[in-house]
């Protein structure tokens, strides 16, 4: 399983706890071997379809999450104030809310004028995106 799959199903996990589809205790069992995968998940009675339905709102926190190191480098070089970067994460919130689409700070940023294509591809770069 890739780093990004691990990832994925270790966030559908806790979002399953959170939601109550997981005990404390369910949680545990299933870090207790690694990291969850989804058929440790589907054994812990979280079907597939309820993986299918959390693993987009994990994937829009993974992306937050980078995002946020995208967004330091880019207030740190002084192409974009924290205003600036709040409103291009308020930009992503409305296409997560819309029509659950995933948009990057970094392609919001670029739209909006304060960096340029190089940049952004450069600072994706540096993540390994």
């Amino acid at each position: 399983m890739s780093d990004a799959s691990a990832d994925r199903a270790t966030l559908v996990a806790f979002l399953a706890h959170h939601f109550g589809l997981l005990t404390d205790d369910d949680l545990t069992a299933l870090f207790a071997g690694g990291a969850p995968t989804g058929p440790s998940l589907v054994g812990r009675g979280v079907s597939e379809d309820v993986q299918h339905e959390l693993a987009p709102l994990a994937d829009l926190l993974l992306l937050r999450h980078a995002d946020r190191e995208v967004a330091g480098w880019v207030i740190e070089s002084g192409h974009a104030s924290e205003d600036e970067i709040d409103f291009a994460f308020g930009g992503q919130e409305q296409a997560w809310r819309r029509d659950r689409s995933l948009r990057a700070v970094g392609d919001l940023l670029v739209e909006f004028g304060s960096i340029d294509d190089a940049m952004r591809d450069s600072l994706h770069q540096r993540q390994g995106r």
